[in-house]
């Protein structure tokens, strides 16, 4: 240990030890009561292990020294970059600016924040010199800080979430960690409480949170690790919803869910909109409306020179989303157009793999999935209003069987209009009479 962390640990320790302000925190099954005492931000680390940022870390291009040499004085200012880069940094400047500090944030010993990284850069570009915080004890394990700093800042009711892929990773930590997906759902509040319709409910967010990492995680082999984790934090309805119908298909027809949930992984790649994705629901949507928007040029041609795994290419172990797709002879193949999205990802848009440039891959394919979706549209349109005037039709049958209940009971009653209640009779077979000449149903 250097002189410099030695001389880290002392300042904390001594100050806690002098401290008379307090601060409760839950810890395990309880709380726990911590001192509270004003630090020097030259003697605090920003964590380079906090679940928010844990997937901008990896994405990062230092990675490799913010792993290496995490509580470098570089590798701290990558850190501190990070997190101004959050929305909402610059309104928690303006509140501290405006408010100073108001609630303590939490230290281990050793000066490393766990909930108050923010907060702590923040201080330091308002030229601050303290920073509040409470001090963990010395024997606090790495799996009761975790935990801690889940129930603090990942937890439904506290300000700040973590990003989508951030939650992602914390989830498949903790799992890998031993805990339970009882226990996980609980903690992070995907279960409301452990009644069993409640922990059912949420192991099953979390059991789609694990397979939609694993998915992303595969797509970015594809990709040559060219994909970066936070792509996906602007997808999280879309990769939520391919989930959906993935799972919705796999029990009665495998290929077919790979098929759509591939197509629309290539579609989120290339920046089809979520919403024009939900359209691929089927081999259906395939077959009817992808697959005409293809003719046999260079694009299929450049689709098809792109291997997936069941070419020889080792799929790895779990989905396996890559493996032999049953695709059938299918004229376009979604599991190809996901490998050529991924695999020239990094490329640069001139780059000409297969006859074309990456950029008119990927402009070719968002065009053709938008067309795609948008003819579906149209039909679905035409379809509501052939179907809208029996649905209208259907409605007021049901509304005429309820009016005849209630009839039963108004006749009993005193001051029933029957004088009104035959005009409105009238009044309705004009209208059926009506209806059914519009229709050509005069007989």
């Amino acid at each position: 240990m250097t002189s410099t962390e030695e001389a880290r640990r002392a300042d904390i320790a001594a100050k806690a030890a002098a401290a008379t302000e307090t601060l409760s925190i839950p810890w395990q099954n309880g709380r726990r009561t911590l001192h509270v005492i004003n630090v020097s931000l030259d003697n605090v680390l920003l964590n380079p292990n906090s679940h928010r940022i844990r997937s901008q870390v990896e994405s990062h291009v230092n990675a490799d020294q913010l792993q290496r040499e995490p509580f470098s004085e570089s590798a701290q200012d990558f850190i501190a970059d990070i997190l101004r880069e959050f929305d909402g940094f610059q309104s928690l400047v303006d509140s501290l600016h405006e408010s100073s500090q108001l609630e303590p944030g939490i230290i281990t010993a050793e000066g490393v924040l766990i909930n108050a990284n923010n907060r702590a850069v923040a201080l330091r570009d308002l030229n601050e010199k303290y920073i509040r915080v409470g001090v963990l004890p010395e024997e606090a394990t790495t799996q009761e800080i975790t935990e801690l700093e889940a129930r603090l800042q990942l937890a439904k009711d506290y300000k700040q979430d973590y990003t989508f892929t951030n939650e992602l990773l914390f989830i498949q930590e903790q799992i890998d960690a031993g805990m339970s997906y009882e226990d996980l759902a609980i903690l992070l509040g995907k279960a409301q409480s452990r009644r069993p319709a409640h922990l059912r409910k949420g192991v099953a967010d979390i059991e789609q949170s694990l397979r939609i990492l694993q998915h992303i995680r595969e797509v970015q082999e594809m990709s040559g690790k060219a994909i970066k984790l936070t792509f996906f934090d602007p997808h999280q309805s879309a990769l939520v919803e391919a989930d959906s119908a993935y799972q919705a298909l796999r029990e009665q027809d495998p290929a077919q869910a790979r098929r759509v949930r591939d197509g629309r992984m290539a579609g989120v790649l290339v920046g089809v909109t979520y919403r024009n994705l939900r359209n691929w629901d089927s081999d259906h949507f395939l077959r009817d409306y992808v697959e005409p928007q293809f003719d046999h040029g260079d694009l299929l041609t450049a689709i098809d020179s792109s291997s997936i795994a069941g070419d020889g290419q080792d799929a790895g172990d779990g989905l396996d989303i890559f493996e032999e797709t049953g695709q059938e002879d299918r004229p376009v193949d979604p599991s190809r157009m996901l490998a050529a999205a991924a695999q020239r990802y990094g490329a640069d848009d001139e780059a000409t793999v297969g006859g074309i440039t990456k950029r008119e891959l990927f402009d070719g394919l968002h065009e053709r999935f938008t067309q795609a979706a948008e003819e579906k549209g149209l039909d679905l349109r035409d379809e509501r209003r052939k179907l809208r005037p029996i649905d209208l039709v259907v409605d007021a049958r049901k509304k005429v069987s309820r009016a005849r209940e209630a009839l039963k009971n108004a006749q009993t009653e005193r001051g029933f209009d029957r004088g009104k209640f035959g005009y409105e009779i009238r009044r309705l077979r004009k209208e059926l009479d009506s209806l059914a000449e519009a229709g050509g149903l005069d007989g």
